[in-house]
């Protein structure tokens, strides 16, 4: 539950380094918010077929965007990588697989330039 609290207490807080547990654990929150949003939309008729996203969809995202911005940041410190390093993810195709990578890329130990190693 730590792991999750972290994931929106440090929201606006782009320093230090966050674990590969903290990214999972709101990446599931993340998923499983979107299906409902995604739920929310259909039954609704909120989804727009010329844009591929409905209101509550649209809302989730916007909603997240600033947390999971911060906490992708904080995992690239982990791994001892700049935080600037998250403009990859707007590469097509590459990006998508950069961020899944920071799932499985464990972070250095000990001290790195960023800070001691996420509890």
């Amino acid at each position: 539950m730590n792991h999750l609290y972290n994931g929106f207490a440090k929201t606006f807080d782009f320093s230090g380094r966050a674990s590969r547990m903290e990214l999972f654990i709101f990446g599931l929150l993340f998923c499983a918010l979107l299906a409902v949003a995604v739920v929310i939309d259909l039954s609704n008729d909120w989804f727009d077929p010329e844009t591929g996203i409905g209101g509550a969809t649209a809302f989730l995202i916007v909603a997240m965007f600033m947390s999971n911005l911060s906490l992708s940041v904080r995992r690239l410190h982990d791994i001892n990588l700049s935080g600037w390093f998250v403009l990859v993810g707007l590469i097509p195709i590459v990006g998508p697989l950069a961020q899944i990578s920071l799932l499985f890329l464990p972070g250095t130990d000990g001290v790195n330039d960023y800070g001691p190693a996420p509890h």
